[in-house]
């Protein structure tokens, strides 16, 4: 899934990287060169872009669940580059922009649902609260991949920012779970953030290795959350 996706938290390679500080052309080289010997070692992983890293531990109905995993999800393509042989360059498919279905879920787990089960054994339905604000964000990506300047829009901090105010602003378990952390994330502090008791906000844009959508049965599930959210005009 998409709830651990920095390196010490899962058991595959995460090559986490900062995206927002200023990379020498070597060390992205070096580090697009060992992202694609990850992805040729392993069926299934591939390269992404997160936005707004969300870290710590969240309780759901029967357990505690750490978390290290971003609120926004960009496919990152690597190809052959133009510096000679053996060089490396990146294609972010920004039209393929999505929310992390797993980092929602597994806040709103127990939480924000009509109830625990219907009549039929149905699974639980999501809270009128959440289902707004998840159309919500979805129309603002819509109208965002829509627009010129994708890249330089989603990027932007106050995007992300306001995907989260919305959040927090809309779904009761967010308000009550996620705290946006003062400052930038700190990769030497992962450790004492994972252990918060609370979920930590950081208005973040990293690069991490993870596991494509398509060959993650957990994520065609989590697709189907998506589907029973009620259509809105």
């Amino acid at each position: 899934s998409f709830l651990k996706v920095l390196p010490g938290t899962r058991a595959n390679s995460s090559r986490y990287l900062d995206w927002d500080l200023s990379h020498d052309p070597k060390d992205m080289q070096r580090y697009l060169l060992g992202a694609e010997q990850d992805r040729q070692a392993k069926d299934g992983r591939a390269l992404f872009l997160g936005i707004g890293l969300c870290l710590g531990q969240t309780a759901g109905r029967n357990r505690t669940l750490k978390v290290t995993a971003p609120l926004l999800l960009v496919p990152i393509e690597i190809e052959p580059g133009d510096g000679g042989e053996g060089s490396l360059a990146y294609d972010i498919h920004w039209s393929s922009v999505a929310l992390n279905y797993d980092l929602i879920t597994a806040i709103i787990e127990g939480n924000d649902v009509v109830d625990d089960e219907d009549a039929m054994g149905q699974p639980n339905m999501l809270s009128p609260a959440v289902a707004r604000a998840v159309n919500d964000i979805e129309r603002r990506l819509d109208k965002v991949i829509d627009s010129p300047g994708i890249a330089q829009r989603v990027l932007e901090p106050d995007y992300a920012e306001g995907l989260i105010d919305l959040l927090m602003a809309e779904i009761p378990a967010f308000r009550s779970k996620v705290v946006k952390a003062p400052g930038t994330y700190r990769k030497e502090d992962q450790g004492r953030y994972e252990n918060s008791n609370l979920l930590l906000w950081f208005n973040q844009r990293f690069a991490f290795m993870g596991s494509n959508p398509g060959e993650l049965s957990a994520f065609e599930a989590l697709n189907e959350l998506c589907s029973i959210i009620p259509n809105e005009a």
